[in-house]
C-alpha cells in the first residue's frame, strides 16, 4: 500500500488514469529539478575550470615576459663590449694611415646595425633601401678582408624607398651565399635582382655552387629563421622558396599587396 497526495492505493483497484498522471507529473518534476541543478553544477564547474586555465595562461604569460625582457637586456651586453673594442682599435689607430681604420669604421657600423634590429624595442621593418645599402657595405668589409674582387652583380629597380623589409632579411640571403657560393667566380657571378613594382615587390639571389664543398656546415637555420620572421611580419602575403637548380643555388622572396 503507497500514499499519493494523501490518499492510499491499495493493489488489486482498477487502473485510474488521473493517478497515473499525477505519479508521472511528479516522477518528471523531480527528474526536470535534478538536471537543472545537475546543469547549473556544470556549469559552474566548467566557468571555474575556464577561470583556472585563464590564470595559468596569465601566469605563463607574465613568467614568459619577465624572461624575455631579462633576455632582451641582456643581449646589448656583448654587442656593446665589441663597439668598445672596435672604437678602442680606432682610438688607437688614429694617427696612422691605415686601409684598417675605414673597415673598422664599416665594420663598427654593421655591428651598430645588428644590434638595434635585435632591440626589442626596435621597429619590426626598415626601408629596402637600408637593407640594401647594409647588404653591399657587407660586400665590401668582405672584399677588403679578402683581399680580391669579388662578382656580385646587383640590379635593382622600382622606389625600394617606399617598401618595407624586416632587418637583415637580406643580410641573411647574402650571407648564405657567402658561405655557401662561389663569389670569385668571374663567369659565373652572383646575381641580385630587385625589382619594386606597384603592388608587390620580388628579390632574386642566384649563385652558382662552388667546385669544392664548403668548409661550413650547412643547417638551413638561417633560411627557416628568415621565413619565420617574414611570415610574422607579413603572413600570407610573403613568400620565400630556394632550391638548387643545375649547380646553381636560386633564391626569390616576394611580397605582395605592399
Amino acid at each position: 500500500m503507497s500514499m499519493v497526495y494523501g490518499k492510499y492505493l491499495v493493489a488489486g483497484r482498477d487502473f485510474q488514469w488521473r493517478q497515473f498522471l499525477q505519479n508521472y507529473l511528479v516522477f518528471i518534476g523531480h527528474f526536470t529539478f535534478l538536471a537543472v541543478l545537475s546543469h547549473l553544477d556544470a556549469r559552474r564547474r566548467l566557468a571555474w575550470e575556464n577561470s583556472l586555465r585563464e590564470m595559468e595562461a596569465r601566469l605563463k604569460e607574465e613568467r614568459l615576459r619577465k624572461e624575455f625582457q631579462y633576455s632582451a637586456l641582456s643581449l646589448p651586453v656583448p654587442s656593446h663590449l665589441l663597439v668598445n673594442v672596435f672604437q678602442s682599435w680606432h682610438n688607437q689607430l688614429y694617427e696612422y694611415d691605415l686601409p684598417m681604420k675605414d673597415q673598422l669604421l664599416e665594420m663598427y657600423e654593421l655591428i651598430r646595425f645588428f644590434m638595434i634590429s635585435c632591440l626589442p624595442e626596435s621597429p619590426r621593418t626598415i626601408s629596402l633601401a637600408r637593407e640594401i645599402e647594409v647588404c653591399q657595405q657587407y660586400q665590401r668589409i668582405q672584399e677588403q678582408l679578402e683581399g680580391r674582387p669579388m662578382y656580385i652583380d646587383w640590379r635593382v629597380s622600382g622606389n625600394i624607398h617606399g617598401v618595407v623589409i624586416p632587418p637583415t632579411s637580406l643580410l641573411t640571403l647574402l650571407m648564405n651565399v657567402f658561405k655557401h657560393g662561389d663569389v670569385f667566380c668571374q663567369s659565373s657571378p652572383v646575381r641580385i635582382r630587385v625589382d619594386v613594382e606597384k603592388n608587390a615587390y620580388l628579390v632574386r639571389m642566384e649563385n652558382a655552387l662552388p667546385l669544392h664543398k664548403s668548409s661550413f656546415a650547412s643547417h638551413g637555420l638561417g633560411l627557416a629563421n628568415l621565413k619565420q620572421r617574414l611570415d610574422f611580419v607579413f603572413k600570407d602575403r610573403a613568400s620565400l622558396s630556394f632550391g638548387t637548380f643545375q649547380q646553381t643555388f636560386k633564391v626569390e622572396l616576394k611580397i605582395t599587396d605592399i
